[in-house]
């Protein structure tokens, strides 16, 4: 590495950015100042999934900017630690600005849920049923409650 190219870009010390994690758009905050309300609403009705019971659905809506994804992702950091021991619970987040379709939604959501690897949903060449029908399946097997944020599920590509 002595003679690379990249050592003077490596050993800069002066970095005008200290951690660039913070610059993506999955990084979850230690600490959400001035969104404890919204957090606890939230909590309490999701807390029901940790002793596998369904919980009530919930619709966020509010303006663009306003910490929406943040506190939705930082609940379900903190569900993931609050069930580390009985496994009752998941959490699964997919962004339908990216993730646009029908069928490539249910295919995320599927294949964040299904650990098995000969279970998983194939990328292309089911329907949108058997997706549904191999889910439901699956989901009755491993009996776990699972909280699904569809974020952005507005701009989808194609209307359900």
């Amino acid at each position: 590495m002595n003679d690379s190219i990249f050592k003077k870009f490596i050993d800069n010390k002066n970095k005008l950015i200290k951690n660039r994690s913070i610059l993506q758009s999955t990084y979850v905050p230690e600490l959400l100042p001035h969104r404890e309300n919204q957090i606890n609403e939230i909590a309490s009705v999701i807390a029901p999934s940790l002793n596998k019971d369904k919980p009530s659905n919930i619709l966020i809506i509010g303006k663009t900017g306003t910490g929406k994804t943040a506190v939705v992702n930082y609940i379900g950091k903190e569900l993931k630690k609050a069930d580390e021991e009985k496994d009752n619970c998941g959490y699964i987040y997919v962004n339908c600005e990216v993730v646009d379709t029908p069928y490539s939604i249910l295919y995320n959501i599927s294949n964040q849920m299904i650990k098995d690897p000969y279970k998983k949903i194939p990328f292309t060449g089911w329907s949108l049923e058997k997706i549904f029908t191999e889910l439901a399946i699956y989901m009755d097997e491993i009996n776990k409650v699972f909280i699904i944020v569809l974020d952005e599920i507005d701009r989808s590509s194609k209307k359900w």
